[in-house]
C-alpha cells in the first residue's frame, strides 16, 4: 500500500503546537504516514493500530461504546490515539502542551480522509528528527509494549520453550503478545486477559518449567503446570462429580505454583485448541483470592 505525503498529515496538524510526532495508519497497521520524531514509523504504525483495538474493546466492556478518541497525559509527554473510519491515528505531544485544542480538531475533522487520499509526491517526511535515535517516553504499560512488540514482528515466532508433554497444549500460530515475566505478572496477565474476555491458551515458562492455562472468554476452563496435583491419578472409576472436582483442584494447584514464577517469558495464543466447555469456568481472580488468604493465614 502506498504511504501518503508528509503535508497531508501536517495539514491536519497545523496550529497545533508541542507536536513531537505522529503516525497516520490504517485498523490493519499498515503505515500511511509519519511526520516528526518518530523511532520507528513501521512499529508505531502497528503499535497505534493495536492500541486502538485493545481500547476499544475495553471501552466496549465498559459500555463506553466505540473507541473514537482518547488521550494519555504523563510527566514526560501527552499521547492521543484516535479511530475514524478504516484510519488510525497516534500523535504524541510535549508533555506541558494542553490537549485539548487538538482532541476538538479531531472530533470535529474527517481526518480518516487523509487516509483514503491517494498518495502523490514522496512517502514521508524524512528530517534529522525523524531518524534521532532518542527512545519514545516510556508511559506505555508493559502489556501494550508486549502486545506492540508482538504486531510489529507480523510473523515473529513464538519465544523458545522447554519441551511439553504430549497432554500440554502447543503454541499455534496465532500469537497475539508475548514478554517477560518480570515485566508483567502472572495475575496483572490474567486480569487482561479477563476484562479483554480472551479465549485461547497463556503458555508460561520459567526455570521451574513450563506452565499453560487455557481460557474461555476470559474465565479459566483449564490449567497445568510441572507440580500439578492429580487426584484421580490411577483411577478410571470416577464419577463425573469426581472428575470436576479433581479438575478444579489441579487448576488452583496450578495457580499455587505458578503464582510465584516471577522469571520467564509468556505468551497467548488464540490459536490453540481450548478445551470443550466445561460444567464450570473459573474466574481467575477468584482463583488468586483464595491464594493470598491462604498465604497470609500460613504466614501468621
Amino acid at each position: 500500500m502506498p504511504t501518503l505525503p508528509a503535508n497531508a498529515l501536517d495539514a491536519l496538524l497545523a496550529d497545533s503546537p508541542g507536536v513531537i510526532g505522529a503516525i497516520l495508519a490504517t485498523q490493519a497497521g499498515e503505515l500511511r504516514c509519519a511526520v516528526g520524531r518518530v523511532v520507528d514509523r513501521e512499529a508505531g504504525a502497528a503499535i497505534a493500530a493495536v492500541i486502538s483495538r485493545e481500547l476499544t474493546a475495553i471501552g466496549a466492556l465498559l459500555g463506553l461504546g466505540e473507541l473514537g478518541l482518547a488521550s494519555v497525559k504523563a510527566p514526560r509527554a501527552g499521547r492521543l490515539f484516535a479511530r475514524q473510519g478504516g484510519a488510525v491515528l497516534a500523535i504524541e505531544v510535549e508533555s506541558r502542551q494542553p490537549l485539548g485544542g487538538l482532541e476538538a480538531r479531531l472530533r470535529t475533522t474527517p481526518w480518516s480522509q487523509v487516509a483514503d487520499a491517494p498518495a502523490t509526491g514522496p512517502p514521508t517526511r524524512r528530517t534529522s528528527a525523524t531518524r534521532t535515535t532518542r527512545p519514545a517516553p516510556s508511559t506505555t504499560s508493559a502489556l501494550i509494549r508486549a502486545v506492540a512488540a508482538s504486531a510489529a514482528a507480523g510473523t515473529a515466532q513464538p519465544p523458545p520453550v522447554p519441551a511439553a508433554s504430549a497432554s500440554q497444549p502447543q503454541p499455534g500460530t496465532g500469537q497475539v503478545f508475548a514478554g517477560d515475566l518480570q515485566e508483567l505478572s502472572l495475575p496483572d496477565l490474567l486480569q487482561f486477559l479477563r476484562n479483554s474476555q480472551r479465549t485461547g491458551t497463556l503458555l508460561c515458562t520459567s526455570p521451574a518449567g513450563t506452565g499453560t492455562i487455557q481460557l474461555s472468554r476470559g474465565m479459566i476452563v483449564s490449567a497445568e503446570s510441572p507440580g500439578a496435583l492429580d487426584q484421580l491419578a490411577g483411577r478410571a472409576d470416577a464419577t463425573p462429580d469426581e472428575v470436576e472436582r479433581a479438575r478444579v483442584a489441579r487448576i488452583y494447584s496450578v495457580f499455587r505454583e505458578m503464582v510465584g514464577w516471577t522469571s520467564g517469558r509468556f505468551a497467548f495464543d488464540p490459536a490453540v485448541p481450548v478445551a470443550g466447555d466445561a460444567p464450570i469456568a473459573l474466574s481467575a481472580q477468584s482463583i488468586l483470592m483464595q491464594i493470598y488468604q491462604e498465604q497470609d493465614a500460613h504466614g501468621r
